[in-house]
């Protein structure tokens, strides 16, 4: 019985103890550049997914008009070699 109460004494310190350096660690983590989670936004799966296949639409259209007559006759029209005909400039921004 002498040994319960002794385990007993201990076990409340022990744990606020315990507590104290767990939250102390989380501070000194969050404190850290990139280790806050409430500053961490990770996408989603498909938002993710939505992002590759707008990017690669966008190189498509971009391939695509090095071969069209209309973004070849904007281009030299307007002297500006990044310019799109309408159809691939809807396709680069995912129309």
């Amino acid at each position: 019985m002498a040994g319960s109460g002794d385990s007993g004494s201990k076990g409340p310190s022990s744990t606020r103890q315990k507590k104290k350096l767990v939250d102390e660690g989380v501070r000194a983590l969050r404190n850290k550049p990139g280790w806050d989670p409430a500053s961490f936004s990770s996408t989603s799966p498909e938002e993710k997914l939505l992002i590759l296949d707008q990017q690669s639409a966008g190189e498509k259209a971009y391939a695509e008009a090095d071969v069209c007559a209309q973004c070849l006759a904007l281009r030299q029209e307007k002297g500006d070699e990044t310019l799109l005909c309408a159809p691939h400039l809807a396709e680069a921004m995912g129309f």
